[in-house]
């Protein structure tokens, strides 16, 4: 309920939250919003004569006027959102799985396999995605040329033209329902997917609950599902979100330019580009030709931004509450950021959990005495908590801030997820004054302590 309050609670996410309904209830209704016509079904629906090249303003039958050709508007606008839909989700879905199986597996494996994987990422990220697009365009069509077919590419009104006048086999069969802007897509998208993936896999492998699962005899595959895989996926599907209507724009501009795509709100500019600008410069002469069909695309791709968005505020939301608590709190002194900080702290449902060595790791039961050399060499041998509560006796004595910021910036970058360190930090920065330092590490620690929870 509360990340639900939290996503409702601002405007923006609300917005994207309805534009992407608006959207889908055009695809899903499309038949009943603009029905096809039975005489001659299709996207494009003709109301008028063919040889007619003027547009016609809206009207009864037209409702957001005609294109040349007196092709219906608002008829190829409703069932291209379908379409738009489903080339975006392919696209989006395809290339998270591919990403994080490829991620994860050279992730957990590491060592030359992690190797091998990645030099392979970097290879495909270095490769332009639009030579991959012109290349298997070209690969399709010289394929099926060679069979006796016919491949027309980006015709103005049709985009892709397949003819194969022989029996179809399998695989003329899936060359003639090929999209080779989608395929191509999908095979230069992944990379950024597999390239986060695996460094979160690798930062989660060093963690307590893995190692420990390990120890029980836990399979890899095991670890994978219920451990890995659980906290490396709110990232995914943010990037997967935003990529939706990226996919979306990219098809419309690589149909806009000729170069390949079937995008139906993309040929609709196609159609009506010569007709933007009207008699005397006026460009709102004929502004049924470009205004709907611009305003979807950017409409859609602002939609699934927004989403992304939101649910990366939902899968991080403790960041900007912490930040909203401390900011409000501070009133100029440095015991106000660590009062705000530990405040929000005891809010937590669970406060059980704060029980956990992770977050508030006990001193030794054997009296130690606290030195710069005692706190690093339980850092070096991965003893966290002797280390936290050496660094936090220092602190108690106020020996060189400077020194143990230093150290304890290095502890976090080798343990990100150690929420006790996070925690060390921010207590340091907040002793030296540096509100806004301690500030961010608080939040840190705040994040990291709700991934425990959640596990």
């Amino acid at each position: 309920m509360r990340d639900l309050r939290r996503f409702f609670g601002s405007w923006q996410n609300i917005l994207g939250l309805v534009l992407i309904a608006v959207f889908a209830t055009l695809a899903l209704a499309a038949a009943w919003i603009s029905p096809m016509s039975q005489k001659d079904p299709g996207i494009f629906q003709r109301l008028g004569r063919a040889l007619d090249y003027e547009p016609q303003p809206p009207n009864e039958k037209a409702l957001l006027g005609t294109l040349p050709g007196q092709y219906d508007v608002f008829h190829a606008l409703v069932w291209g959102t379908g379409e738009a839909f489903r080339f975006g989700l392919a696209v989006a879905v395809v290339t998270a799985l591919v990403g994080v199986l490829l991620g994860t597996l050279a992730g957990y494996a590491g060592g030359f396999i992690n190797g091998v994987i990645m030099r392979i990422t970097d290879a495909f990220l270095a490769f332009p995605a639009i030579a991959g697009v012109v290349f298997i365009q070209q690969l399709i069509g010289m394929s099926i040329t060679a069979i006796g077919g016919m491949y027309m590419l980006n015709n103005q009104y049709f985009g892709n033209v397949v003819d194969i006048p022989t029996p179809l086999t399998g695989i003329q069969a899936l060359l003639q329902k090929s999209d080779p802007l989608l395929i191509s897509l999908i095979l230069f998208s992944w990379m950024p997917f597999c390239r986060l993936v695996n460094t979160l896999i690798l930062t989660l492998k060093r963690t307590d609950f893995v190692q420990a699962a390990q120890a029980l005899g836990a399979s890899p595959f095991w670890i994978i599902r219920r451990h890995l895989i659980p906290h490396a996926i709110a990232p995914v599907i943010v990037i997967a979100a935003r990529d939706v209507g990226g996919a979306v724009i990219l098809q419309a501009t690589f149909t806009f330019i000729g170069i390949s795509g079937n995008s139906t709100w993309g040929s609709i500019l196609v159609m009506g580009r010569d007709w933007v600008i009207g008699p005397g410069g006026n460009i709102f002469t004929y502004w049924w030709v470009f205004i709907p069909a611009t305003l979807a695309v950017i409409l859609f791709g602002v939609a699934w931004n927004l989403l992304g968005d939101a649910i990366n505020e939902i899968s991080l939301p403790l960041s900007a509450t912490i930040a909203k608590e401390v900011e409000s709190s501070i009133s100029g002194s440095p015991a106000a950021v660590n009062a705000a900080s530990m405040k929000f702290f005891d809010q937590v449902e669970n406060p059980g959990i704060l029980n956990k060595p992770a977050m508030q790791p006990a001193l030794p039961a054997q009296p130690i005495v606290p030195s710069l050399t005692r706190a690093r060499a339980a850092l070096q041998q991965e003893k966290i908590q002797e280390a936290v509560a050496t660094y936090r006796a220092l602190l108690h004595q106020d020996y060189r801030i400077e020194k143990i910021i230093l150290d304890l910036n290095r502890a976090v970058g080798r343990y990100p997820l150690e929420a006790a360190l996070w925690e060390t930090l921010g207590e340091a920065y907040n002793q030296a004054g540096q509100l806004q330092q301690a500030l961010d590490a608080y939040s840190k620690a705040i994040e990291c302590f709700n991934r425990i929870k959640n596990t």
